[in-house]
């Protein structure tokens, strides 16, 4: 994923995910939208896996993604909670954590959308 950001201008800081999720930190080019970037990179990744990977299962990402931005004073601290996902996970999930995420910024949402 950092090579793939890369190739699309972009910088990755830090990437980590667990079984159903990935977080990632990077810098992304003000020429590009958020959605644009987000978007070649879900395609660009999973048409790596599946051309590299041997899946039996055609892997392909959820349609949505969810997109924070990270003042320069909080880059580590997101750094070392991206690093932690493993630990972080045996105590919270990841869908918990994310409603929990869009409650804080008060991000209004429609539950019967933000899985599908």
């Amino acid at each position: 994923m950092a090579g793939i950001a890369k190739n699309l201008d972009g910088f990755a800081l830090e990437i980590n995910g667990w079984v159903d999720h990935v977080h990632l930190l990077v810098r992304i080019p003000a020429k590009t939208s958020v959605s644009d970037f987000v978007g070649r990179l879900k395609a660009s990744t999973s048409k790596h896996i599946n051309e590299t990977s041997g899946l039996i299962k055609k892997f392909g990402w959820q349609e949505g993604f969810g997109v924070f931005s990270v003042s320069a004073s909080q880059k580590d601290k997101v750094a070392r909670y991206i690093q932690h996902q493993v630990e972080h996970h045996k105590i919270e999930t990841f869908q918990d954590e994310y409603v929990q995420l869009l409650d804080k910024h008060r991000i209004e949402y429609d539950s019967r959308y933000v899985w599908n």
